[in-house]
């Protein structure tokens, strides 16, 4: 695939920017999975969210016709594509696309919102209008955890000492003759750690000395999951405008977020 340096340029900001940015579209400049590796196929269930025409977030396969995103990306959206492609085919629609794609419904929570620089009630979904096993074979949903399963794990304090791996399809930069070439956008991943715990929020953050982690989720990782083992913990939200130092996730245990789910599929 050739580089898609002029595609990056062209994505969509789908929210406000205030005290806190929100980690959606792929701005012209902005790095993405800070610190990662090309994830291969190691999180085949993790897909890449094109939003009216524009790559625009990431996603998580939940259920076999549900894809788990971010309320901020999905937000005032009329139509969404899914691709589980290694690297982002185009858009349907764009020069060069192979249609590998699902079209979708996006839902956001109702309540979703932005608050003192925060986004609050930050989760959508994409129902697909079929399965994602029609096209990519052999694909299986992410787990979910229980009910307030991560508080459980905060008070035992295992919850601080866990690994915590994050994947998305943001834009990676390279920097070479003072140049910013961009890399075909693709899934990547890296490793962080637990900050704190919130009633609806889990923070992470990036200290490079922490042996376990030191990663980030930056722009256009908006919407995937930060990962406990194989189980979708929490959303990509948002963080610094560098994408350093501490970034937001959206709890997928709490009542806000099972109360939403609720209505699209079994929880555990």
């Amino acid at each position: 695939m050739t580089k898609r340096s002029s595609v990056a340029v062209q994505m969509k900001i789908r929210t406000a920017v205030l005290t806190v940015t929100v980690m959606c579209a792929f701005p012209a400049g902005a790095s993405a999975i800070v610190a990662g590796q090309p994830d291969g196929n190691t999180h085949p269930n993790v897909g890449v969210v094109a939003l009216d025409g524009d790559l625009a977030c990431s996603g998580t396969l939940v259920a076999p016709q549900l894809v788990l995103t971010a309320g901020h990306c999905v937000a005032g959206v009329n139509q969404a594509q899914v691709s589980f492609d290694e690297i982002a085919p185009p858009p349907p629609g764009e020069p060069g696309s192979d249609g590998r794609y699902i079209a979708g419904t996006p839902y956001a929570h109702p309540a979703f919102g932005i608050r003192n620089g925060h986004g609050y009630n930050d989760i959508g979904v994409i129902v697909l209008d079929a399965p994602a096993s029609t096209v990519w074979p052999g694909i299986r949903p992410a787990p979910l955890p229980a009910a307030n399963a991560l508080a459980a794990r905060w008070s035992d304090g295992s919850l601080r000492r866990a690994t915590i791996t994050l994947v998305g399809y943001g834009v990676y930069e390279i920097h070479g003759s003072k140049t910013i070439v961009f890399e075909p956008i693709a899934r990547r991943r890296t490793d962080s750690t637990v900050a704190s715990l919130a009633p609806e929020l889990i923070k992470l953050h990036t200290p490079s000395r922490d042996h376990r982690g030191g990663g980030s989720a930056c722009f256009g990782d908006s919407g995937g999951p930060a990962l406990l083992g194989t189980t979708v913990i929490g959303l990509t939200n948002g963080g610094s405008a560098q994408c350093t130092g501490y970034n937001n996730y959206q709890r997928t245990d709490s009542p806000g977020a099972r109360g939403f789910l609720d209505d699209f599929m079994v929880l555990p």
